[in-house]
């Protein structure tokens, strides 16, 4: 089963573009590694220091906490609790949907559609929680 990885954090004043720039180094990490089908960093607006985060969508959750209990993740991970407000961040860790098709039967989603749907959902918790 798929699983999806999604971290939010608020920046200190004036690192958002440094948060950034370590969440673009942990997607480019885990699309080196085994399992991963896909992420992208989502919310914020570039200069602003507002709920940023990233989304990344793994063939299963041990390909994806194979990747967290690197030495390389780990310490990008310590960077980030620096730069991050209060040193708080938010996880979720949720199996990918599957999507009923006809009675008794299910139709999987491609990895670019769970991103999609992710995407969605937090749009709509960085408008709930601004």
């Amino acid at each position: 089963m798929q699983y999806v990885r999604i971290s939010l954090m608020t920046p200190r004043a004036g690192q958002s573009h440094e948060v950034t720039r370590l969440l673009s180094q942990i997607i480019a990490l885990c699309s080196q590694q085994r399992g991963f089908r896909g992420g992208m960093i989502i919310g914020g607006q570039p200069g602003a220091d507002r709920l940023v985060g990233r989304v990344t969508l793994w063939e299963d959750r041990a390909s994806a906490d194979l990747t967290a209990r690197t030495d390389h993740m780990l310490a990008l991970r310590a960077q980030l609790d620096l730069l991050v407000a209060d040193q708080r961040r938010l996880e979720y860790g949720l199996d990918a949907v599957q999507l009923s098709g006809e009675p008794g039967g299910s139709v999987g989603i491609s990895g670019t559609e769970a991103i999609a749907i992710a995407e969605g959902f937090m749009r709509g918790a960085l408008v709930a929680t601004e």
